[in-house]
């Protein structure tokens, strides 16, 4: 584990550990990544607790969904209680606009986004007809 930006990322005082120290570790580390609130260390971060306070992403049975884009991986998560969560992910290094509006089905066109990432991210109210993602981009929704 890669904790700081000092020898031996934190890991060791030894100059020489048993296992190579990846040489991004002055720059990747749970310490840097901690004060940076894009960093992937903080995006888990945020996907454990909707996990966690959720109840559709929780407990929701899980259904695969066609976004009409070979590019894009989508499934949704309904709870007991009939709220339903999305989740989409791009597996691109291109920006991706799709539509679930008919994967979903029902009167729902809207979702409130939960969480996001990526430089196309979509925050607040996202229309289900046109969501987009930039590169290797997901978000994580809950229909309104």
């Amino acid at each position: 584990m890669q904790w700081n930006s000092s020898t031996s990322a934190g890991f060791s005082s030894n100059p020489k550990t048993w296992l190579p120290v990846a040489p991004d570790y002055k720059q990747v580390n749970v310490e840097a990544e901690s004060r940076d609130p894009n960093s992937m260390l903080n995006w888990y971060k945020k996907l454990i607790g909707l996990r966690r306070s959720n109840p559709a992403i929780r407990d929701g049975a899980m259904n695969m969904l066609d976004a009409g884009n070979d590019q894009i991986v989508a499934w949704s998560r309904k709870a007991p209680n009939g709220k339903m969560a999305v989740v989409a992910c791009s597996f691109t290094a291109q920006p991706q606009t799709f539509s679930l509006k008919n994967a979903i089905g029902g009167s729902a066109k809207t979702a409130k986004t939960l969480a996001a990432s990526g430089t196309k991210a979509q925050k607040g109210t996202i229309d289900l007809n046109a969501i987009s993602l930039g590169p290797y981009g997901s978000i994580v929704a809950e229909l309104e």
